[in-house]
Parts: C-alpha cells; sequence; structure tokens
C-alpha cells in the first residue's frame, strides 16, 4: 500500500500511527469497561 501516511500533511507517519493505535486500544478498552460494569 503506496498511501501516503496520515490524514494531514503536517502530521509525521509515526506519530500518526501512534496516535492511531492509542486511539483504537483507548476504544477497545472503553468497550471492555463497559462490558465488565454490565
Amino acid at each position: 500500500m503506496n498511501q501516503p501516511c496520515g490524514c494531514q500533511p503536517a502530521t509525521p507517519c509515526g506519530l500518526g500511527n501512534t496516535f492511531t493505535l492509542v486511539l483504537v486500544l483507548f476504544i477497545l478498552l472503553a468497550i471492555i469497561g463497559c462490558i465488565c460494569i454490565w
């Protein structure tokens, strides 16, 4: 996949990937947390 990294040109490739990874992990933790609460 030869796509440019990130949606914003000013965002470095590594920073964008890290932010996406953290965001996905946070969402997964939130979903697991909701399941555990219920």
